[in-house]
């Protein structure tokens, strides 16, 4: 007796020792959910499924979101894992495989979880296979994904439960978890303008939308997973009306696509002249905002408003100027009966400048007139933009169209063509030709003659000439010449009197024309001398 004694200490000093040795190892373990097994973080569990005892429970609390990595391996054929919520209620489902090779199960597997309770089961149901029972070994990590908000299981599942985002650009660290798919988050828009949506997704699938303040659906898109990057990235731009807004992210297939994402939300101002909300604005004739000449005014087409009036009292012709940051628009004018005025115009943005810039003439009668600026699809082109209306003068007009009128050149003045603008009468010139020139008169020798004391010379007259100079000097140089005119352009022929006689005279002829007090001539011609008798 005393020996048997002496050997039940002794084996209990062994097991004590044996536990001592290996502080973070546990054999302990449950058969039901409700006596769950609890194990800390970091913590290694051993533990063995046989025929009696063909499934284990164990509990561990985790206080954030984050993923939870369950690592190990079990020395059998056949394994069934699984993860309960602190409802007992089965979130996730795993079978691993065996390896023929080393003939062990492995286990790594991570689950992103909210911060909470949780139960981990291992467990086989094959009762006559003795290679489907066997030991097991795992531990628990975990990693915070260090979220903005803190979620439970419950969390900012609800729409109108949504986080406020900051729309200066902060960034948003969230999750997608096995027991959470959709994520919340409220947007205040103090007034109209554009938001940039940016978003890193670090798991395969996602889906994100957009509701109105009263959780009707405005926008829905999934987006997949870059092959080249391992992410997914969303950088997206609405043009949204002053109010509420509810942005989601959501899982496609809830529980496979989780993990961790970053967010963030820019927002410009659209700077409209006249306030507009989700539910109120100047989108028909009756709610129709008032504007006057002269003065430039903002909006913006939305998302959400796919059209803008405007009321103006009409003077006659009129110039408009329109700018936006819009791919395409249509622009109409409506009369006091809603009755169309004119074309419809339809502009599309410059591929060089990404912009819409247009200046166009309305000839309207007097009376109260409606503007519109519209989409030309619902839902597609949004975008900022600003316009004016003004009285029609040369200033402002665009001179789109010209009539135009070739002036010939005369022998005072250039020829050109007058172009003017037929809205506002605005002209320039161009195309400037030569001013025409007198040709060089030229002595007709059959006409010269001379006498005792005179000579007469004869030239070819000029219908386009007013008249005639004739040149004449007893030096070749011409020094000391005088001159005779001839005031009729039909006159071929001068007689000079009271010349020396026996003396040589040098002559020459020239055309001359008058406008006013202008005067051109021609080349002299070539001289001519004459031996007076």
């Amino acid at each position: 007796m005393r020996i048997m004694k002496r050997i039940m200490a002794l084996l209990i000093v062994i097991a004590f020792l044996g536990a001592s040795i290996l502080p973070n190892v546990s054999d302990v373990r449950a058969a039901s959910i409700d006596n769950a097994t609890n194990i800390v973080i970091g913590q290694t569990v051993n533990g063995e499924i046989s025929k009696n005892d063909k499934e284990q429970y164990y509990k561990f609390t985790i206080n954030e979101s984050g993923a939870v990595n369950i690592k190990g391996q079990a020395f059998l054929k056949k394994l069934y894992l699984r993860l309960y919520n602190s409802n007992y209620e089965c979130i996730n489902t795993n079978e691993p495989t065996w390896n023929s090779t080393s003939e062990v199960i492995p286990m790594n597997y991570t689950y992103y979880l909210n911060y909470g309770t949780y139960y981990f089961a291992l467990s086989n149901y094959y009762e006559y296979y003795d290679e489907y029972f066997g030991k097991y070994s795992f531990s628990v990590s975990f990693t915070s994904t260090e979220e903005s908000y803190k979620e439970d299981a419950y969390g900012n599942n609800y729409i109108f439960d949504g986080y406020d985002l900051n729309l200066d650009g902060s960034k948003y660290i969230g999750q997608l978890s096995l027991n959470d798919d959709k994520d919340f988050y409220k947007l205040t828009l103090n007034e109209s303008g554009r938001i940039n949506i940016c978003a890193t997704v670090y798991f395969k699938r996602v889906r994100w939308k957009l509701y109105d303040e009263d959780g009707n659906e405005m926008f829905n898109d999934e987006l997949k997973w870059n092959e080249t990057t391992n992410q997914i990235v969303i950088d997206d731009i609405k043009y949204l009306n002053k109010g509420v807004y509810y942005l989601v992210l959501e899982n496609v297939d809830w529980d496979k696509w989780v993990g961790e994402y970053q967010l963030s939300v820019t927002f410009d101002s659209a700077k409209e002249s006249f306030v507009e909300t989700e539910k109120t604005g100047n989108n028909s004739i009756k709610t129709s905002s008032a504007i006057v000449y002269g003065t430039n005014y903002g909006g913006v087409l939305a998302y959400n408003d796919e059209k803008d009036f405007y009321k103006f009292e009409s003077f006659g012709k009129l110039v408009m100027n329109f700018k936006g940051e819009i791919s395409n628009v249509t622009v109409k004018i409506y009369n006091s009966d809603g009755e169309q005025c004119g074309d419809t115009l339809n502009w599309s943005k410059d591929d060089t400048t990404g912009l819409i810039d247009k200046t166009v003439i309305v000839s309207l009668g007097g009376g109260i007139y409606y503007l519109v600026i519209e989409k030309t699809e619902y839902k597609k082109y949004s975008g900022f933009y600003e316009f004016s209306l003004n009285s029609l003068n040369q200033d402002n007009c665009p001179h789109n169209e010209y009539t135009s009128k070739v002036h010939e050149p005369t022998y005072f003045a250039k020829g050109y063509t007058k172009y003017t603008c037929k809205d506002c009468g605005h002209s320039y010139k161009d195309k400037y030709t030569a001013m025409k020139v007198l040709s060089q008169a030229e002595i007709r020798s059959d006409y010269n003659s001379v006498g005792k004391g005179k000579l007469t010379v004869g030239w070819y007259t000029d219908s386009d000439a007013d008249g005639y100079e004739i040149k004449y000097s007893l030096k070749s140089s011409m020094k000391n010449s005088k001159t005779a005119k001839v005031s009729d352009s039909d006159t071929n022929v001068k007689t000079i009197k009271k010349l020396k006689r026996k003396k040589k005279y040098y002559v020459q002829v020239r055309k001359y024309k008058t406008s006013g007090e202008k005067t051109v001539y021609s080349p002299w011609s070539v001289k001519y001398w004459f031996k007076v008798s």
